[in-house]
């Protein structure tokens, strides 16, 4: 059990643990070459990717037809394995996550991400270990920002991660909206793709200007 001096620390995946901007840029714009449509902008995708949004929400944004939708992710999927060479974890990642979980923090992975892709990133920067649940997107469950997320996937393995004693790791309004519609404290992962204003405008606990300022706010003499 966590005690009360510990935290249940809620981390993002992309813009906050690994910096995927080239793999998903890459993999989307080969997806509707592949297709014959008109190739979306670097800053297009983007902007959308820092909104927080799934890979099926990013889709619909860029005048997919919704029937096509469940195609398209299965294709984009494959095309983001070959290219996850390209991703690579931020300045301080391990570091930090080794230095929370060895102070008995729980660290919880959630991402709006498809699983596979998940946990073959953990898999390959060794990150695994860490975690004591991953949650990714998967059909019909919730993802951020909804409450759902606490109330039907993660306290249901873990009763005691009650929203005052957690901290969600985010950079983008998904993430910073998640912790408000939980009544959790937040950290705006500044480095990553979000939107510095629309995440300001929402609100934050605490700004991270490299992931292992979270040493600094929730270390062991705070």
């Amino acid at each position: 059990m966590i005690t009360l001096d510990k935290r249940t620390f809620l981390f993002d995946y992309d813009g906050t643990l690994c910096d995927t901007q080239q793999a998903i840029v890459k993999s989307m714009q080969a997806l509707f070459q592949f297709h014959q449509h008109t190739i979306p902008s670097t800053e297009a995708i983007m902007d959308l990717v820092g909104s927080g949004n799934s890979i099926q929400e990013t889709l619909l944004a860029l005048a997919v037809k919704e029937s096509l939708i469940p195609q398209w992710v299965n294709i984009y999927r494959d095309l983001y394995a070959q290219n996850e060479y390209l991703v690579h974890l931020f300045e301080g990642t391990h570091q930090t996550l080794a230095y929370l979980h060895a102070n008995n923090h729980r660290l919880i992975l959630v991402s709006n991400k498809g699983r596979v892709a998940v946990d073959a990133s953990l898999k390959a920067f060794h990150l695994q270990g860490f975690f004591d649940l991953i949650i990714a997107e998967e059909f019909d469950l919730a993802k951020k920002p909804s409450p759902q997320v606490l109330t039907e996937r993660i306290l249901p393995v873990f009763p005691d991660a009650i929203a005052e004693h957690c901290v969600v790791v985010g950079d983008t309004a998904a993430d910073l909206q998640f912790a408000k519609n939980i009544g959790a404290s937040s950290c705006f992962a500044a480095f990553g793709f979000g939107n510095t204003l629309v995440c300001t405008a929402i609100g934050y606990t605490h700004r991270l200007d490299s992931l292992s300022d979270l040493i600094k706010f929730y270390g062991l003499n705070t």
